[in-house]
């Protein structure tokens, strides 16, 4: 008997778009930053919400998303405190993270009334990719990335329990690919980029219309762990060595 014979296994919480592994297991623990800001300082460097007296306000998301970093919860109580804006601007430097907490943002950004503009700082990967499709303008710097591929998780359980994870992680690559469509490319196209697990240069991003506009390069640090970029099958030598 294992141990999901009883109690209740929450399958969900492990969906992630990661890379999968050869086997079927529990993820593994994951390494933090030990250098990131105070999180009981004025603000939080890496998540910042603010409106401006113009009308305009000014999103950051320099962390992953989901429970490792910034919630769909906290995110969607936090814009609707934001109150009547016009313009929003949101900035990336992401790796990713929980499936259904970044399709939670995309959707609360998507649905505003506001003109949401997102400007890649760094990286936006995997689900990061996806809160990007939310700007009605897309902007990277020519040093700029990003990355696309499916989702996967892991589950501990029994053979129905790996059936029903396997259904989710397929219904969560079509939800995925609906946000993907505004680059113009078909699904059996995009479908495949993200199984090949696909890292786009800026310039790479704007020819497959994953993003709209290039902006002279800017340097940028990560405020979430390099080192944590072990969980892709291919990342970039560059991006490799800089997580030592």
């Amino acid at each position: 008997m294992t141990p999901s014979a009883n109690r209740s296994w929450d399958w969900r919480r492990w969906l992630r778009p990661r890379a999968a592994t050869a086997t079927a297991s529990r993820p593994r623990p994951r390494r933090r930053t030990p250098a990131r800001p105070n999180p009981e300082g004025p603000m939080r460097t890496w998540y910042n919400m603010k409106a401006a007296a113009d009308g305009a306000a000014e999103i950051l998301i320099y962390d992953e998303i989901g429970r490792w970093g910034i919630s769909a919860n906290q995110f969607v109580q936090d814009l609707r405190g934001l109150g009547e804006v016009s313009r929003i601007d949101v900035r990336l430097n992401s790796p990713g993270g929980e499936v259904f907490d970044g399709l939670a943002i995309y959707n609360a950004l998507n649905a505003h009334a506001a003109e949401i503009v997102v400007t890649v700082d760094g990286i936006a990967a995997s689900i990061a990719s996806v809160i990007a499709m939310a700007g009605k303008d897309i902007i990277m710097p020519e040093n700029a990335m990003m990355m696309i591929h499916d989702p996967s998780g892991g589950v501990w359980g029994t053979a129905a329990d790996m059936r029903r994870i396997a259904d989710a992680l397929d219904k969560g690559k079509l939800a995925i690919i609906s946000a993907y469509r505004r680059c113009g490319l078909s699904d059996e196209e995009i479908s495949a980029l993200m199984t090949d697990e696909s890292w786009f240069s800026a310039a790479d991003a704007l020819a497959k219309g994953f993003c709209t506009k290039l902006e002279k390069p800017v340097k940028m640090s990560a405020c979430f762990d390099l080192a944590n970029l072990d969980r892709f099958r291919h990342p970039p030598a560059a991006l490799v060595a800089a997580g030592g």
